[in-house]
């Protein structure tokens, strides 16, 4: 009997293979008149390939379709939309990606300048903040400081930096952890009038920005270096709130803001300037100065925030070198604070001599997984041992059972099957007799 040919799905290049070009015309006109979305991405997809008279005004056109202004009658955004705003963005992150390659900045600028502005409108307006928008604005943003970096003409980059001053002064414009603002100011564009008015701006916008740490943060960046700038900043806002900002900038890297503060008394950096100092030792890599400095900082003199602060900010760097010479400090920290600082440190002897010390397996969960990664699996299986004895040899009954369960399940869970049939077997010799032990 002859095999019957299997049915084969049609390829959609066979079907364009034999269609002319005036007749694909015909179908995709007739399709977009049924489906707008469809419409929408197809012309988004060749928008940059259109010549018109006012290149600039056709990105917003076609954005504005698809962003709506507010209103009663349009006050959310469908899932539908927001999928089709996504695709749209996407799309446009490509084709600013291929024009920068091209050296097209011009082009690039326009799609980039509209589309911030749009995703801007969309966020505070529709709280459209999902992963796709986000996403590319970041591109967005990414693209806009390769343009800030290049040598462009004069006229274009005047156009270039007035579009966006008036873009984030806009009430909707409200910047996120990377923004418009911070690009262009880490590009020396602002003059100490623009960051005048746009410091007494974010200000005004200052109850719509959740997080006042960051937004301090853009603050001070814009401030420096003027003293007038930052004094208007710190009346504004806690000497808590300038505090943790500043360990923020000190975290990136940008320590010229902090600094220049600490340098002048005029500016009254009088809320855990210690803290501050320290940090920026460590950034500065005076590793010497600072082990000389850290032991002043003790429970009694700063709250546990503060503490915690230092210990999250010492680097991995600092610690691997000088970790030895600080352990009278750190045995007088939480025990928290002193597995993280050993962990970091690599001194990773000490920090299973702590987590023996605890006697915990909630502590060991912790860390048991971070020691095995770094091939410290005799001293967890020791750990695990010691553990698990201790605990057998106070309790019985049914609180002995709930906790084997605990452990095996751990040790399954970490791909531990060996080291637990291991510890069992060793177990055996003083907890076998008892009906709430198995080895299995």
């Amino acid at each position: 009997m002859a095999n019957t040919p299997r049915n084969r799905k049609i390829l959609l290049k066979e079907v364009l293979s034999d269609i002319d070009s005036e007749e694909l015309k015909n179908f995709i006109q007739y399709y977009a008149k049924k489906d707008n979305g469809f419409e929408l991405a197809l012309k988004s997809h060749f928008i940059s390939r259109i010549q018109v008279s006012d290149q600039d005004s056709k990105y917003k056109r076609i954005l504005g379709e698809i962003i709506k202004p507010k209103s009663s009658s349009n006050n959310k955004i469908g899932q539908t939309n927001r999928k089709i705003i996504g695709l749209i963005l996407t799309d446009f992150t490509n084709q600013m990606a291929d024009l920068l390659s091209k050296e097209n900045y011009t082009e690039a600028f326009y799609i980039i300048k509209n589309s911030l502005d749009k995703i801007a409108y969309a966020q505070t307006q529709f709280d459209l903040n999902g992963k796709t928008i986000e996403e590319a604005r970041l591109a967005f943003i990414s693209g806009l400081e390769v343009i800030l970096r290049q040598e462009i003409a004069p006229a274009f980059r005047a156009t270039v930096e007035g579009d966006l001053l008036e873009l984030v002064f806009k009430s909707y414009y409200l910047p996120k952890e990377k923004n418009i603002i911070s690009s262009m100011n880490d590009s020396n564009v602002f003059t100490s009038k623009d960051k005048k008015k746009l410091i007494t701006s974010l200000l005004d916008k200052r109850d719509k920005i959740e997080d006042p740490t960051h937004l301090v943060t853009i603050l001070l960046s814009l401030a420096h270096p003027f003293e007038n700038l930052i004094k208007l900043v710190q009346k504004e806002f806690k000497a808590l709130t300038i505090y943790q900002a500043l360990v923020r900038l000190i975290n990136k890297g940008k320590l010229d803001i902090p600094e220049y503060i600490l340098e002048r008394e005029s500016l009254e950096l009088d809320y855990n300037k210690e803290v501050i100092q320290l940090l920026l030792l460590d950034k500065k890599k005076d590793f010497k100065t600072l082990t000389k400095k850290l032991p002043s900082i003790t429970s009694d003199t700063f709250t546990p925030l503060v503490i915690q602060q230092i210990v999250d900010g010492l680097s991995e760097e600092y610690l691997s070198i000088e970790i030895e010479k600080l352990q009278l400090w750190i045995a007088q920290l939480s025990i928290g604070h002193q597995c993280k600082l050993y962990a970091k440190g690599k001194f990773y002897n000490k920090l299973v001599n702590v987590l023996k010390t605890q006697n915990d397996i909630e502590w060991l969960k912790a860390y048991d997984r971070f020691l095995l990664d770094r091939g410290k699996e005799k001293e967890v299986k020791e750990l695990c041992l010691h553990i698990v004895q201790s605990f057998m040899e106070n309790h019985l009954g049914k609180q002995a059972r709930v906790f084997l369960d605990k452990f095996d399940a751990r040790l399954i869970m970490l791909g531990e099957q060996t080291m637990l049939f291991e510890i069992k077997e060793i177990l055996m010799e003083n907890f076998g007799h008892r009906n709430t032990f198995t080895i299995f």
